[in-house]
């Protein structure tokens, strides 16, 4: 019977927790007086080919390391240390995701320090991702659970010949694998995207107004700044004033620099207009998709123009996209030229999150179309935008700060923190904003007064404290908004 795939539970937008492949019971593991023969069927040449094909499949932490078994490891338990590679099959041969297994370190006393990856398999992987877990070796079986919630799930292997025999059972789901020894753990690796690289002069060479004008397809995002005026710039010479129509469109993505498979987004229509220098959203709330699966929250941009852009005018507005189900927000950039009458294809990335769990990078282009409009309470709108810029709380950056004297707490301001994990930082000194630059993984967000946070415990983020290092007529508060680390599903 052939396999067939279903409970394919997802931690976040294209994120997999576990692939379960579905066989009847009669196709399940045998017991363990028939593992000789069971051994023997997943010991055939297609497994080993399968496990060189996956070389470059899946991904790694950088710094992965096997620490040879000492002296007193016993062998049953040594034998499991290395890195191991195959791919997810049934009993009838149809294929599944690559996966690799490093076993870093095995102590004597059977536990063992383990890292668990698996490649993209379309289209129920859609990024590839790895998790280190601990597992234990008990009766000549390593098993070991990936830590992330809700997954029940169980990972068994067990040695087959000189290969490993793994099994993966969540509740009545199981699925089978054969991991071959991989003798270079360093061979072992994802295709990566290029790596995001400031602009270096004065001059654009990315996100050209050649390229906005025609297909792109793209291999990765482009630093933040490109989204912003780069070089001799200049008012922009056209308005708008009206809807913009972006049909559905399929984002290429990556996860720690693996690429992983597109992701599909529903078409939308947006409410524009330019109003001075800014480009200025009619709808500022949420506007959720037709199946309600996310909504988008548009922020007001800018607007100008550039000497190598054939004549027309260049816009960029921040974007968030929100989860209904847990609060998770994506921030991300969108860029487009522009005139009077016409737009251009619409440039998008998003490389930050509020979910510690789903740090991934989407990115792609798509044409979109113009209908110049009256905007309902267009009076109105722009009567409020002058409004809101007056009452904007001054931000400075974090080098403009009063300082009266060095204090070694400024210099661990963000105490432990792993910069990865903090979105901002700074504080709050009569009324005005000192903070460091919003992190993503493609640079500083240009547009950080409006990038979004998901609730999740930001009370307990935001709180006032006293600094001896400023005036002390001065009043402070300090704040930290961090990703959040835990789970949902």
């Amino acid at each position: 019977m052939s396999l067939s795939f279903r409970n394919v539970r997802r931690l976040s937008t294209g994120g997999l927790l576990a692939l379960a492949m579905c066989e009847p019971a009669s196709a399940q593991l045998p017991p363990d007086g028939s593992q000789a023969r069971y051994a023997q069927a997943i010991e055939r040449p297609e497994a080993r080919a399968s496990a060189r094909e996956c070389s470059r499949a899946t991904p790694l932490p950088a710094d992965i390391a096997i620490t040879p078994p000492g002296a007193d490891v016993p062998a049953d338990l040594a034998r499991f240390s290395g890195a191991w590679g195959g791919v997810w099959t049934g009993r009838s041969g149809t294929g599944g995701p690559c996966t690799t297994l490093v076993v870093e370190e095995v102590l004597a006393n059977g536990y063992a320090r383990v890292v668990y990856s698996i490649g993209v398999f379309d289209p129920y992987v859609r990024l590839p991702q790895y998790w280190r877990a601990s597992g234990r070796i008990v009766n000549g079986i390593l098993s070991f659970g990936i830590p992330v919630l809700p997954s029940q799930a169980e990972y068994t292997f067990r040695p087959a010949g000189t290969d490993l025999a793994g099994t993966y059972k969540e509740g009545t789901v199981e699925s089978v694998v054969t991991v071959a020894p991989i003798a270079d753990v360093r061979q072992v690796g994802c295709p990566l995207v290029p790596a995001v690289v400031r602009p270096s002069g004065t001059t654009r060479d990315r996100i050209l107004a050649s390229e906005l004008l025609a297909t792109w397809t793209g291999d990765g995002p482009v630093h933040n700044d490109y989204f912003m005026p780069i070089g001799s710039t200049a008012p922009a010479r056209h308005a708008l004033r009206g809807t913009l129509t972006v049909p559905a469109l399929k984002l290429l993505s990556a996860h720690n620099g693996c690429a992983g498979l597109p992701t599909s987004l529903p078409d939308f229509t947006l409410e524009f207009l330019t109003h001075g220098d800014h480009l200025v959203p009619a709808i500022r709330t949420i506007i959720w998709s037709s199946d309600r699966r996310f909504g988008i929250i548009l922020s007001p941009g800018r607007i100008w123009s550039e000497p190598g852009d054939q004549g027309l005018s260049r816009a960029s507005f921040p974007f968030a996209i929100v989860n209904p189900l847990n609060n998770g927000t994506l921030n991300g950039l969108a860029t487009f030229v522009f005139d009077d009458a016409r737009v251009s294809s619409l440039r998008a990335q998003i490389t930050q999150e509020t979910m510690a769990w789903a740090r991934y990078d989407y990115w792609g282009q798509v044409p979109m179309t113009y209908a110049a409009a009256t905007i309902p309470d267009e009076a109105r709108l722009r009567a409020q935008f002058e409004s809101e810029q007056r009452l904007e709380v001054l931000i400075k950056p974090w080098s403009a700060l009063p300082i009266v004297e060095p204090s070694p707490a400024l210099d661990a301001f963000d105490g432990s923190a792993v910069a990865d994990d903090i979105s901002v930082s700074g504080l709050v000194i009569d009324g005005v904003l000192y903070a460091k630059d919003c992190h993503t993984r493609s640079g500083p967000y240009p547009y950080c007064r409006h990038m979004r946070h998901g609730v999740f415990s930001v009370t307990k983020s935001l709180v006032p404290r006293s600094r001896s290092c400023v005036s002390p007529q001065s009043t402070a508060m300090a704040f930290s908004r961090r990703r959040s680390p835990t789970t949902y599903a």
